[in-house]
C-alpha cells in the first residue's frame, strides 16, 4: 500500500501544476506578475519544467476554439474533422454522411493504390493473328487493344494542358514501335478492342448537364485524347467535341499515325475483339499509377478517376464497370479497416449527387496514408498547383490561397458542386505536428456563408500553433 502512495501523490501534484499553468495562460500578464511575486523559484515537480507539453495543449485548444467559431458560422450540414499529429482537435458531425463532390476521388485513389499498387502500369498493345512476313506485310487485321490507360493521348493533345503533360502515354511512340518491328503494310483493318471494360460511356447517376459541359469525355478501355475527336489548343474543355465511338476513334487516330510512319493500312479502322492467341507486335506502358493518381487528384480529372475506378473493379472481380469498381472500393477500404458506415460509393469522380461519404472516413484515409504517401503527395498545393493553383482559382468555386499564410503549406483535394463545398488534406506545420483534416459543406444551393467555410477553416489552421509566451510556463531561475 505504501508503494502506491508516492506515485499517487506525484500524479496529483503534476495534475495540480498543469491546471495552474493553464490558468496562468488564461490570466495573461496579471497571472504572470502574481506568480513572480509569490513563487520566485520553480518547484522540482512543477509542470513548468515540461513547457512543450503545456504549450502544445494550449495551442491545440486555441485551434479548437478557432475552428469551432468557423463551424458555428457554417451551414447546418457541415462536417469537420481535424487532428494534430494524431491528437484530436475537432470532430464536428464526423459520422454524418454527406455529398462529397470530388473528395470522392480520395477514396478511389486510396483503393486503387491499395489494390493495384503505386507501381502498376497500364499496357496498350498491338496484336495480329500472324507475324509479319519477310517484307513486313501483315496479311489480315491488326488489333489495337486497350488496357484501360486513361492518359493515352497524342502529343498535340498533351500540349493543350499542363495537367496532360504531367503523366501521358504518347500514342505516337506505339506507332513508332510498330514501324520498328518491321511492319510496312497491314492488309486488313486496324480494329480497336475495348473489351477490358464495359461500353457504358457515362454514369447513369450523373445529371445530363455534366455530359453537356464535357465534365468527362466518353468512357472506354481504349480511348485516346480523352475520347475527343476535336479539341481546343488551349484548355477550354466545354468546346471539345466528344467521339460517338471513342474506340473506333482511337483506331482511326492510330491508322493516321501509322501512315505518317510509312505503314500502309488497306482496310481503314474499325472495332473488334482481338483473338485470344496471336503475337504482340508492339506495346506501350503508361506512367506508374502513383503519377496518374497524382494527376487526377491535383487537377480533379473526372474521366481519369472514372477509368481508374473501372480498373479497380476489373482487378477485384474481372468486371470493368462503374458498379463493379464502386463495390470494389467499398470492399477494399473495409478490408483495410476503415469504417464505411453511412457511406455509399456510386462513381469515381464525385459527380453523382447520390455519393455519400463521412468526414470521419475521408480523414481516416488521409491519416492512414501519411504525409509522405503517394495519396497525400498527389494533392494540389495551395497557391502553387492544380485546383489550388493561381490559375485554377481564377475560376468560380475554388478558394484562392495565393499570398496567404497557408500558401505552399496546404495539400488538399477540393470539391465543388452546386450543393457542395469540400476540402480535405494536410497542413504542414514548421514548428509542430502536421494537421490532417476533412471538411464537407452541403446546402440545397451553396450560399456565400457555405462558400467561405473552406477559406476560413484553412486560414485558422494556418495560424497553428499559437503558443503562449514560454516565459509564462518555462522554469524560473532562482532568485539571486
Amino acid at each position: 500500500m505504501r508503494r502506491l502512495l508516492l506515485p499517487l501523490f506525484l500524479v496529483l501534484v503534476a495534475v495540480g501544476c498543469v491546471v495552474g499553468a493553464v490558468k496562468a495562460d488564461a490570466g495573461g500578464e496579471t497571472a504572470e506578475a502574481s506568480a513572480d511575486i509569490q513563487s520566485p523559484i520553480t518547484p522540482v515537480l512543477s509542470a513548468r519544467r515540461v513547457p512543450d507539453h503545456i504549450t502544445e495543449d494550449i495551442a491545440d485548444r486555441r485551434l479548437t476554439t478557432a475552428l469551432t467559431d468557423v463551424v458555428s458560422a457554417a451551414p447546418t450540414d457541415t462536417c469537420l474533422v481535424v487532428d494534430a499529429g494524431g491528437r484530436p482537435i475537432i470532430a464536428q458531425r464526423a459520422s454524418e454522411a454527406l455529398i462529397p463532390a470530388s473528395n470522392e476521388k480520395l477514396l478511389v485513389a486510396a483503393a486503387a493504390l491499395e489494390e493495384l499498387g503505386p507501381r502498376f502500369r497500364y499496357t496498350t498493345s498491338v496484336r495480329s493473328r500472324n507475324q509479319p512476313s519477310g517484307q513486313g506485310v501483315i496479311d489480315g487485321d491488326l488489333w489495337l487493344v486497350g488496357g484501360g490507360d486513361p492518359v493515352l493521348s497524342t502529343r498535340r493533345y498533351a500540349r493543350t494542358s499542363d495537367r496532360q503533360g504531367q503523366a501521358h502515354t504518347p500514342l505516337e511512340t506505339l506507332a513508332d514501335r510498330v514501324a520498328a518491328a518491321g511492319v510496312t503494310e497491314v492488309r486488313g483493318q486496324v480494329l480497336g478492342d475495348e473489351s477490358r471494360y464495359d461500353s457504358a460511356r457515362y454514369v447513369d447517376a450523373w445529371p445530363s448537364r455534366f455530359i453537356d459541359q464535357n465534365q468527362t469525355g466518353p468512357l472506354s478501355a481504349l480511348s485516346v485524347n480523352d475520347g475527343y475527336v476535336d479539341f481546343q489548343e488551349v484548355e477550354l474543355t466545354d468546346l471539345n467535341v466528344p467521339a460517338t465511338d471513342p474506340t473506333r476513334h482511337a483506331a482511326e487516330v492510330f491508322v493516321a499515325l501509322l501512315g505518317q510512319r510509312g505503314v500502309r493500312v488497306t482496310g481503314g479502322a474499325g472495332v473488334g475483339t482481338a483473338p485470344a492467341q496471336g503475337p504482340v507486335i508492339a506495346e506501350i506502358e503508361s506512367a506508374p499509377l502513383r503519377d496518374i493518381v497524382a494527376q487526377f487528384l491535383t487537377w480533379s480529372e473526372n474521366q481519369t478517376a472514372e477509368t481508374v475506378l473501372k480498373e479497380v473493379g476489373f482487378a477485384r472481380s474481372g468486371q470493368g464497370s462503374t458498379a463493379a469498381g464502386a463495390a470494389a472500393v467499398e470492399e477494399i477500404l473495409t478490408e483495410a479497416g476503415f469504417d464505411l458506415t453511412g457511406s455509399d460509393v456510386v462513381d469515381g469522380s464525385g459527380l453523382a449527387g447520390s455519393n455519400r461519404v463521412t468526414c470521419g472516413l475521408l480523414h481516416a484515409v488521409l491519416s492512414d496514408a501519411g504525409v509522405g504517401s503517394p495519396l497525400v503527395r498527389g494533392l494540389a498545393v495551395a497557391g502553387r498547383s492544380g485546383t489550388l493553383g493561381e490559375l485554377a482559382t481564377q475560376f468560380a468555386n475554388l478558394p484562392d490561397f495565393s499570398g496567404t499564410p497557408i500558401e505552399g503549406r496546404l495539400r488538399a483535394k477540393t470539391g465543388s458542386l452546386n450543393e457542395v463545398r469540400a476540402l480535405s488534406g494536410v497542413v504542414t506545420v514548421p514548428e509542430g505536428d502536421d494537421l490532417t483534416f476533412s471538411l464537407v459543406v452541403n446546402e440545397d444551393y451553396i450560399s456565400a456563408a457555405g462558400d467561405a467555410v473552406r477559406y476560413n477553416a484553412a486560414l485558422a489552421m494556418a495560424n497553428y500553433p499559437q503558443r503562449p509566451n514560454l516565459d509564462q510556463v518555462a522554469p524560473r531561475p532562482l532568485d539571486g
